[in-house]
């Protein structure tokens, strides 16, 4: 169990209740911290502003690093290639669920939704063979904003 993460809009916050902390125990938490924040950008990745490839730095001490690549599309239109590149960003963010064995496999639709936001419908399968299915939209501010 976990602090609760909750998705409202475009940010996550943590959910209190008249106890405090709102606790978590699905993995809806560890779904948004590995979506949502920035892994480092490989070697060969462009860089949308040329210089820093963010990135965590305690990842030093982790097996795997932490969060996604999905910064790298933030001033990128949402066409099909981009659509593509996000659902491969968010499949290699959510592969830790499956080394670690809180998940047998994760699968991720990415799609448009309303014409600027981008729609992650994600499946988990648990160990037990259970599912748990989540669907996150993110604003998508490039669509206005693309140079």
């Amino acid at each position: 169990m976990s602090a609760a993460l909750i998705w409202h809009i475009n940010q996550a916050n943590i959910e209190l209740s008249s106890a405090g902390i709102q606790i978590d125990d699905s993995l809806m938490t560890l779904v948004i911290i590995m979506l949502f924040t920035d892994r480092r950008a490989l070697d060969d990745d462009t860089l949308p502003d040329r210089t820093n490839r963010r990135g965590w730095p305690g990842d030093t001490y982790f097996p795997y690093p932490i969060g996604s690549r999905l910064w790298l599309l933030s001033r990128e239109k949402i066409v099909p290639r981009v659509l593509y590149d996000a659902k491969d960003y968010a499949l290699e963010a959510l592969d830790p669920l499956i080394q670690e064995g809180y998940a047998k496999d994760v699968s991720v639709e990415v799609s448009v939704w309303n014409t600027n936001w981008m729609r992650f419908d994600i499946q988990i399968v648990k160990p037990d063979d259970s599912m748990m299915s989540y669907s996150i939209s993110k604003r998508w501010d490039a669509q206005a904003h693309a140079l």
